[in-house]
């Protein structure tokens, strides 16, 4: 337990005191659901049971609900007592394992006990528990949350993951399929409400249009997420950022690039569960090709990534392109995993150099060029991710690894054996963004009395992915 001091001033003779300053937290696990249907998880009484034990272990003092314990009414409850305490506090964590769901106006929330399928009156929606988080008098305020708040990418994982199950619980499913086709600004909401606030560190399962999932690990069902988000713990990290970096990669590894933990912007320099420290360089790129693809350093403000449908989710033959809008100057490279499961490199093209891919800030990036537009012709889910670095060398090293002649890519395997050379001028600056959606059959066949568990299992078609009729991109100035 760290030892803190508060000073206090008396009008008489200056007394200087000290107080101990206890570290607390709340720690949350709901794998029963009463009033859910097709709702249990087997995971999150596991998930935080261990974590629990991995706070105390730190000095926390912590209060942990389980199941039925663990309402609406309760979880609040402890969170206000919190807040009203006359003792000066710590370090706050709250830990919740369990499902998550998103209203239709778009709201993210997560589900207690008492959840309702009828209604949404228990659920504890982000904007409440940000503000009574916020009422805690903490010296940092940290939130994990293993579990997911939009329904994007249904599809793919039911079928990729035969022993996974989703924390993301559809309260009111888009048509008899499951499928949850949402607009991107819709999807997007759920998961920046949860991690828009500055002074509050989130650490998020997933990114804002994917599920997150447990699976059995170890002979038990646990959380993928907070399996090996404890074990990055345990190893006493630097950072919030080398924590992110180790648990995003991962993470994607065992659930075959579906889910990518997320951190709060800003809190990539901060000590784990300690007050937000100011930002003061990129975590460093790893060695392998497969490095370089799981590795994460956001910045909407550097570089944004979008597709235009703004959908995340399309049919086999839906036209699409991309848009990157870039903030600062450097050198942009895009990569590509799609229902192949091969990483290929989509920026440069083939016959072209890293010069090709400079850019300047302000600049808006249209892949593939106006009047083309790429295909998907295969069912599955794709990623694309962006890389903008700041060093040419860096750049440079990353396009040579991937040689013309292997127009097919790396699969997973392949690329954790591909080195990518390091800059000879040492580590340098990137940021990343991505942009994850699925692909579902262009024709769904009518399935009498189907349900959709038994479409989820449909088998997935592994082929050739996105197809460009253009071997050109074009950087477009943003209007001055």
């Amino acid at each position: 337990m760290r030892l803190k001091l508060m000073v206090s001033m008396l009008t008489v003779g200056g007394l200087i005191g000290a107080a101990l300053a206890a570290d607390h937290a709340l720690v949350v696990g709901v794998g029963q659901y009463p009033s859910l249907e097709r709702s249990e998880l087997k995971g999150p009484r596991q998930d935080a049971e261990e974590f629990a034990a991995f706070l105390k272990s730190k000095g926390f003092e912590v209060t942990l609900l389980l199941d039925s314990l663990a309402t609406r009414g309760e979880i609040l409850g402890k969170l206000e007592e919190l807040s009203k305490s006359e003792e000066p506090l710590g370090r706050f964590v709250f830990y919740f394992a369990g499902h998550g769901t998103r209203s239709l106006s778009g709201d993210s929330a997560l589900l207690p006990y008492d959840a309702e399928d009828s209604s949404p009156g228990h659920d504890i929606r982000g904007k409440d528990l940000a503000a009574a988080v916020r009422s805690i008098p903490a010296s940092a305020r940290t939130l994990v949350l293993d579990s997911c708040f939009s329904g994007g990418m249904l599809y793919s994982s039911k079928t990729i993951g035969r022993t996974w199950t989703s924390r993301y619980y559809v309260r009111n499913p888009v048509g008899a399929k499951g499928l949850d086709v949402q607009p991107v600004e819709s999807s997007a909401a759920a998961g920046t409400a949860l991690t828009a606030d500055s002074d509050l560190c989130y650490v998020a399962a997933s990114r804002h249009n994917e599920q997150a999932h447990e699976d059995v690990i170890d002979g038990r069902t646990r959380g993928i997420f907070t399996y090996y988000l404890l074990s990055s713990l345990k190893a006493d990290p630097k950072s919030w950022g080398s924590v992110q970096s180790t648990v995003s990669s991962q993470v994607a590894r065992h659930t075959d690039d579906l889910q990518h933990p997320s951190l709060s912007r800003g809190f990539s320099s901060t000590p784990t569960f300690e007050p937000k420290r100011q930002e003061t360089a990129s975590p460093t790129l790893g060695g392998t090709l497969l490095d370089q693809y799981t590795i994460d350093h956001f910045d909407p403000e550097k570089l944004r990534l979008t597709m235009d449908p703004n959908v995340t989710t399309l049919r086999v033959g839906d036209r699409l392109r991309f848009y990157a809008r870039v903030g600062a100057p450097g050198y942009l490279v895009l990569l590509e995993r799609g229902t192949s499961g091969k990483i290929q490199l989509l920026r440069p093209l083939a016959g072209e150099a890293v010069e090709d891919c400079r850019v300047d800030e302000g600049d808006i990036v249209r892949i593939p060029p106006a009047g083309r537009s790429f295909a998907p012709d295969a069912v599955g889910h794709e990623r694309i991710k962006g890389i903008l670095f700041t060093s040419r060398e860096q750049a440079a090293a990353l396009i040579e690894a991937f040689p013309r002649a292997a127009s097919k890519g790396f699969d997973v395997i392949e690329a954790a054996q591909v080195p990518v050379k390091a800059s000879e001028s040492g580590p340098s600056g990137f940021y990343t963004a991505d942009f994850v959606f699925e692909v579902i059959p262009k024709e769904e066949p009518a399935r009498s009395g189907a349900s959709p568990a038994s479409f989820a299992m449909l088998p997935l078609l592994v082929a050739a992915t996105l197809k460009t009729r253009s071997r050109k991109q074009r950087v477009t100035r943003r209007d001055p």
